[in-house]
């Protein structure tokens, strides 16, 4: 289970998984329209990176 970064809210399923190097990478969706992603390494959350909407879409560390 991971915590959207806006609203604090759980998100229970992640909507894709993939590796990354030595991550594990998941992007999930909130229901407040957050997207975010949560890189881990076996099994340990190292770090999200939430969406940034507007002008400069990107993703930025959360």
């Amino acid at each position: 289970m991971a915590k959207c970064p806006e609203c604090k809210k759980e998100v229970a399923k992640s909507s894709k998984k993939w590796k990354y190097s030595a991550f594990t990478v998941e992007l999930f969706e909130c229901a407040c329209g957050t997207k975010f992603r949560e890189y881990s390494r076996n099994s340990k959350h190292i770090f999200t990176l939430k969406f940034k909407k507007g002008k400069d879409k990107s993703f930025v560390r959360a």
